[in-house]
């Protein structure tokens, strides 16, 4: 389909790339893995940081571009962003190794960062541990954000959608999937039709209509939270930060 955006299968290395060894994969994604605090967002200002400013694996495009997939596909979007970076690098062992050695340090922190919570949670030492925390994440997550804003956010339109759907989720509290689909639309719209009209465009989204709380009962709590766990894996689009308000919405 013309305009559509390759997937890994489709996508070959050029031929200038150059050759990146299975170690290399192996040290880096590990290194990324214990230092990539702050969330997707720091995740992601780290990979372009170190995969398309200094070790020029991919380009600005191509990252943007992969970026923009991962957003649309269900699930964390930094670890498939990982992902595809490992197989553009070392094809399916590459692929393999950048997203179990993503999540491997994250998975081995938590264990141990709950076991501590669990028997010494109460502590003031590890209560001021664990806040002193907070200000070092948020850093990171800024510093991202300003990162990978430049890099996606190219041209005014661009920058007033992210404003709008800014606002709509914040300030005028509308569903997660209403924004996503609007914004989407609004995009395609602006892509389509003439200078004139692109104003008319951008103010569709200030007139979609608010979402209507869905609640139901099937008397049972397990079965509850696994469903509800489920549609969040089942629509989680646009990644981590765009679902945490469908969350807090259905929770």
């Amino acid at each position: 389909m013309a305009g559509a955006i390759p997937g890994p299968v489709d996508v070959a290395p050029p031929s200038d790339v150059q050759k990146v060894s299975m170690a290399e994969i192996f040290w880096y994604f590990l290194r990324l893995g214990w230092l990539a605090f702050g969330g997707p967002v720091g995740q992601i200002g780290l990979m372009h940081l170190e995969v398309v400013e200094r070790r020029k694996w991919i380009d600005e495009e191509e990252f943007v571009r992969a970026l923009n997939f991962c957003h649309v596909l269900p699930g964390p979007e930094a670890l498939q962003l990982a992902i595809y970076i490992g197989y553009k690098q070392g094809r399916y062992l590459g692929g393999l190794l950048a997203g179990v050695l993503f999540i491997l340090p994250g998975y081995i922190t938590l264990t141990a960062l709950a076991w501590i919570y669990v028997r010494f949670g109460k502590s003031p030492q590890v209560l001021g541990v664990l806040w002193g925390f907070r200000p070092v994440g948020l850093a990171l997550l800024l510093a991202a954000l300003v990162r990978i804003s430049r890099a996606a956010l190219k041209g005014l339109f661009p920058v007033v959608l992210a404003i709008v759907a800014f606002v709509a989720f914040y300030y005028a509290r509308l569903p997660f999937i209403l924004v996503l689909v609007g914004c989407g639309l609004v995009f395609i719209a602006w892509r389509k039709i003439g200078s004139g009209s692109r104003a008319s465009a951008l103010l569709a989204l200030l007139v979609l209509p608010g979402g209507v709380e869905a609640a139901e009962s099937v008397g049972r709590r397990v079965f509850d939270i696994s469903w509800f766990f489920f549609k969040v894996g089942l629509f989680s689009f646009g990644g981590a930060y765009a679902v945490l308000p469908y969350i807090r919405e259905g929770a």
